[in-house]
Order: structure tokens, then C-alpha cells, then sequence
């Protein structure tokens, strides 16, 4: 049972490269693991949720959100002088 839902958390683009995985035990789950938003949290219950047989779920996947590339309110450096016109107009 548990390679048929991690199965299925793998269909959904939003969570295939993520590290989740399943313990199954006559239709209580456990899961554990990685993802970088509580939305994504959330799917992966609600997707294993509509499953038969799942009577419970023991939601443990821990959220760790990206880095982001930038910080917005950093202001870049004032730009170099522009070098001299090389004998082009």
C-alpha cells in the first residue's frame, strides 16, 4: 500500500521532487519528511485522504521553505563611472 500512495503524491507536479514518504498501517498513515510550503503540506494529506481504506492521517512533513534568490529591498551599488567614448560618436 505505501508504494501505491507515494505513487500517487509522485503524479502530482507539485510535490514529485519532493522528500515525502508513507507509513502505512491498516489504514492509518504516517507522514514524514520535507516540503517547502504548509500548501504542499496540506496537498499531500489531502491527496492520500481521498484514497479507500485511509482512516487516518498522521500529518509529521516538515516545511522548510527556499531561500530566496534576492532580498527585494536590497538596493544595488551606484553603477561605475562609464568608461571614455573609445573614438566611437
Amino acid at each position: 500500500m505505501e508504494e501505491k500512495l507515494l505513487s500517487i503524491l509522485r503524479k502530482d507536479p507539485r510535490l514529485a521532487y519532493r522528500e515525502v514518504y508513507c507509513q502505512a498501517e491498516s489504514g492509518r498513515l504516517i507522514l514524514r519528511g520535507r516540503v517547502r510550503s504548509y500548501f504542499e503540506k496540506q496537498l499531500a494529506q489531502e491527496l492520500l485522504r481521498r484514497i479507500e481504506g485511509v482512516r487516518e492521517i498522521r500529518n509529521q512533513l516538515e516545511v522548510h521553505p527556499e531561500p530566496p534568490m534576492c532580498f527585494p529591498w536590497q538596493v544595488s551599488p551606484e553603477p561605475e563611472e562609464a568608461p571614455p567614448n573609445l573614438g566611437y560618436s
